[in-house]
């Protein structure tokens, strides 16, 4: 394997793996003796191995907050109380990885992202892709248990969902980091397991002479990278300002144009094709949407008049489940054309 690969994947082990680690609202290790259970009916209490449960009410929760730690309970949520997700991801550092989950948690929601909880746990595949599993709850309702559990002195320590072969935890996003600081790396290394222990160390020469060969154009690249960031935006900055004193003397033909361009897409776009926003930042046009085929959409926006420069925004999400495309398509509105 040639050092640059085998130093590219050690660095990307170490980096997973303290991530991982120091990652916020990490849920609480095991379950608390007595939980909550949130199904399809009213509340219930339930012990940990022990079939039989009894209605949450206050009676039932007064009860219980004397015999848990620090009066936290485990809310359990249960049957068709969250919407489960399974999903795969292409190969990616961490950081990466972790916006396209949210994008495709985002995305497969059936709810706005201001109403629901989320969360999920996600594994290293075989081809370095990524397995992903994920929940997502209606806020309200997790809320109106905390409330209910706080009349009685108690909270909620966790949130867990099961599923065949085991369960997912997290700490209820409301939980205090107060005080807790991210471990130190050398904390992170001595709780890797075994495996990764033994490929780190066996790296270790490659790494250490690959920091040593890397250092002074690294060092160098870095320094240039930095003042270009600075030069463009500075550039960026004095461009956005002329376009704002241009856009006080263009404001009433432009809003004209806006208008013109918001009835060209009704009656332009086919069925089966949903625009969720249609952006407009002086000439600058962002339409973002589904459906079947986003080529198909690029080709006839091509044909308006007033839009050039029509281009994908980002990458098209495909979602075979459904056969449709979402897309993010961005375009320049020529003022003064008329159809």
């Amino acid at each position: 394997m040639p050092l640059l690969q085998r130093f590219t994947r050690v660095r990307a082990l170490l980096a997973h793996s303290v991530a991982e680690l120091a990652a916020p609202q990490r849920a609480p290790r095991g379950r608390s003796r007595f939980y909550v259970e949130q199904g399809n009916g009213d509340l219930q209490i339930r012990a940990l191995g022990d079939p039989d449960r009894v209605a949450a009410d206050a009676a039932g929760l007064d009860v219980i907050a004397g015999m848990v730690d620090g009066g936290a309970v485990d809310l359990v949520l249960a049957e068709d109380s969250c919407l489960d997700l399974n999903f795969t991801l292409p190969p990616g550092p961490l950081a990466e990885v972790r916006g396209m989950i949210a994008s495709e948690i985002s995305f497969k929601s059936p709810f706005s992202e201001d109403a629901t909880l989320s969360f999920w746990e996600a594994h290293e595949a075989e081809d370095g892709g990524w397995r992903v599993r994920a929940v997502i709850t209606l806020k309200d309702r997790v809320l109106q248990v905390a409330e209910t559990l706080q009349q009685s002195d108690l909270e909620v320590r966790s949130l867990v969902r099961p599923y065949p072969g085991g369960e997912m935890q997290a700490a209820p996003p409301w939980a205090e980091s107060a005080g807790k600081t991210a471990p130190s790396l050398w904390s992170a290394l001595r709780n890797l397991s075994p495996p990764l222990k033994a490929a780190l160390m066996g790296a270790g020469v490659f790494f250490l002479s690959a920091i040593l060969l890397w250092g002074q154009t690294t060092f160098r690249d870095w320094s240039l990278t930095a003042q270009a960031t600075t030069a463009r935006s500075e550039l960026s900055a004095s461009a956005q300002a002329s376009a704002r004193l241009r856009g006080l003397d263009t404001g009433i033909a432009q809003s004209t144009e806006v208008l013109a361009l918001t009835g060209t897409m009704s009656a332009l776009l086919p069925d089966g094709v949903w625009l969720d926003q249609i952006i407009i930042d002086n000439d600058a046009v962002t339409l973002v949407g589904f459906g079947p085929s986003a080529a198909d959409v690029t080709r006839l926006l091509a044909t308006v008049p007033t839009l050039t420069d029509v281009q994908f925004a980002s990458p098209v999400v495909r979602d075979n489940s459904q056969s449709i495309e979402r897309f993010r398509i961005s375009a320049t509105l020529q003022p003064g054309i008329t159809r």
